[in-house]
């Protein structure tokens, strides 16, 4: 049995408490803080905010937001898995890191991401909790999924590859661009880079919410300004970056599955 995968992706920024305000003004619960390195637990999934920029050594391609992961055993993780890894195209090796140890996976396209054991701190000493309330993420915020994107070439094989890692498949669109997938605690996308010619795999930012427009209410009472979109493949709240770049992207929960084959919203955040 594979034990169990929290998504906890890791953004870098020169600005973490502008990030920690924005992450808990949407209801999440900081869990951790030491040294600059935070962890910020949503009603499904974590984020990890780092200061600086990332390791393009340990992260693949150099951008702001890397994805990762935490398990509560990592020995055990490794031998449930190492065989599906390998069949899916991949590949994982355990490091030593200043933390302790990490295991480094890299993807059928070359991407690299970590899975640590939990609140292990990135590329610092071990971090202490946080002697905050117990009081799990609120309001609106309490549906609040991290939902990282996976863009890529090659979206069969790193949608695998989670599976692989024991996250299951929700949603696929009938055109081979999109697949999401759910763990333990959180959820993840694979994305087609659209581009055209190929491209090198990125992580982006994401997140998911069932009402768009309680999240925005929710953030709009804590000061947060957002913007409710609504296209024609689905509504998403905008809500400003905190270091002013591209917008993050809060996609409402898909019900209608036009285009796309699999469990929609009865296969919710959390239920693997």
């Amino acid at each position: 049995m594979i034990p169990p995968l929290t998504v906890r992706p890791i953004v870098f920024t020169p600005h973490t408490g502008r990030w920690r305000d924005l992450l808990t003004a949407a209801g999440g619960r900081l869990v951790v803080d030491h040294d600059g390195w935070s962890v910020v637990a949503l009603g499904s999934g974590r984020v990890g905010v780092h200061p600086g920029a990332p390791d393009a050594s340990s992260h693949g391609p150099v951008a702001r937001w890397a994805l990762g992961f935490e398990t509560p055993d990592l020995d055990a993780f490794v031998a449930a898995t190492r065989e599906g890894v390998e069949h899916a195209g991949g590949s994982f090796d355990v490091v030593p890191v200043d933390h302790g140890r990490q295991l480094r996976v890299t993807g059928p396209d070359g991407l690299t991401f970590g899975i640590d054991e939990p609140d292990a701190p990135g590329e610092h000493a071990p971090a202490p909790q946080v002697e905050y309330s117990p009081t799990p993420a609120f309001g609106a915020g309490a549906d609040l999924a991290v939902a990282p994107l996976w863009m890529t070439d090659e979206v069969e094989g790193a949608a695998a590859l989670l599976e692989a890692l024991g996250l299951a498949r929700r949603n696929a669109s009938h055109s081979g661009n999109w697949v999401d997938l759910v763990a333990a605690d959180g959820l993840h996308a694979v994305h087609a880079n659209g581009a055209g010619v190929p491209t090198e795999p990125s992580a982006v930012p994401g997140l998911e919410h069932p009402d768009v427009d309680a999240l925005a209410e929710h953030l709009r009472r804590a000061g947060v300004g957002s913007r409710v979109i609504d296209e024609s493949y689905g509504r998403s709240l905008r809500i400003d970056d905190p270091d002013g770049g591209a917008e993050i992207w809060v996609n409402e929960t898909m019900r209608d599955l036009y285009g796309y084959t699999g469990g929609g919203p009865d296969a919710p955040a959390g239920d693997a």
